[in-house]
């Protein structure tokens, strides 16, 4: 299935805005207790502190700005359209976490403008043999660019045949850290490339990331070697 031709979620902003703040967050913050997502569980955790305080909040703002005639410049557009790409990216693994989770059904999922479970047989999808290739970019305001492809090909394409994305695990940290799993910090990117925001106190910090490709049936790859880099 070719995702850019079938996918449930719209391009358009207006959409995107209203979808996930008078659908998905209003409900999803009603029954946390319900789908055993509190705060202390790890999934609650994630909700809010990787998809409401990380993603949906900054793109709040900035959709307040760019949809303002008045305060609509190139550059609160372009900051715009980053903040809506990572809150695409965040609400993508949203929708994954709450399929797979057993107190959520089909109607909450409906309830919450996501499509249901799929019916019927799956088709199989491979799980990834290598590891994503990737480089590291210091941007401005404390951010790094992650562009990430594809290894053991010519032409670096975004990702194989069959992945969703890439998950990324950093740990800050003044020795090496070689082991993801020892990585505390993580985000999924579903395009290249993702871009990783810190707050200002990190700044000149090192960390150490490491990334590897999901498919779209959430099997994991192998884990690539970590790199490091400062915080800008």
């Amino acid at each position: 299935m070719d995702e850019r031709r079938n996918d449930w979620l719209s391009k358009k902003h207006t959409e995107i805005h209203s979808k996930v703040t008078t659908n998905t967050v209003p409900y999803l913050d009603s029954k946390l207790k319900e789908f055993g997502m509190k705060a202390g569980t790890l999934l609650g955790d994630w909700y809010i502190n990787e998809f409401k305080t990380k993603a949906l909040l900054p793109y709040l703002e900035a959709y307040d700005a760019w949809a303002d005639p008045s305060t609509r410049t190139t550059p609160v557009t372009t900051l715009f359209l980053e903040a809506e790409k990572n809150l695409v990216a965040a609400y993508r693994e949203l929708y994954r976490l709450l399929k797979a989770n057993p107190y959520v059904t089909d109607a909450h999922l409906e309830r919450m403008a996501f499509p249901k479970r799929p019916d019927g047989k799956r088709t199989p999808a491979p799980i990834a043999p290598l590891p994503p290739g990737f480089s590291i970019h210091p941007l401005i305001s404390h951010r790094l660019r992650i562009d990430y492809y594809r290894t053991g090909e010519a032409r670096k394409r975004a990702r194989p045949k069959g992945q969703r994305g890439v998950e990324i695990k950093w740990e800050f940290s003044d020795i090496p850290v070689d082991n993801p799993e020892q990585m505390t910090h993580s985000t999924f990117a579903t395009a290249t490339p993702a871009t990783l925001a810190f707050d200002p106190d990190d700044a000149g910090r090192r960390i150490y990331l490491a990334l590897r490709w999901e498919n779209t049936r959430g099997k994991k790859g192998p884990w690539s070697l970590s790199e490091t880099v400062n915080v800008p």
